[in-house]
């Protein structure tokens, strides 16, 4: 699914259950922002109808899910010695 492809009353709903703006989801899903991948996050937690894949295809690899950015938060770790 892509957020170009929600109504604006569930815009709503989503930007509530994801604590951010209605309007910032209507420019991702124009494609004149995009989502960061904490809120890429929040979004597939709140709709499961979403992958990460679909919002952020320049992130995640189509196939595996993966980030196959080295900002993404979530994926740095340092190794400790």
């Amino acid at each position: 699914m892509k957020l170009q492809d929600l109504s604006r009353q569930e815009r709503l709903v989503l930007a509530e259950a994801t604590s951010t703006n209605e309007q910032y989801l209507y420019q991702c899903g124009v494609g004149l922002k995009n989502p960061s991948p904490k809120l890429c996050r929040r979004i597939i937690e709140a709709d499961p109808r979403f992958t990460l894949p679909e919002l952020r295809p320049d992130i995640w690899d189509v196939n595996t899910s993966v980030a196959v950015s080295s900002n993404d938060e979530c994926m740095n770790s340092e190794v400790q010695s």
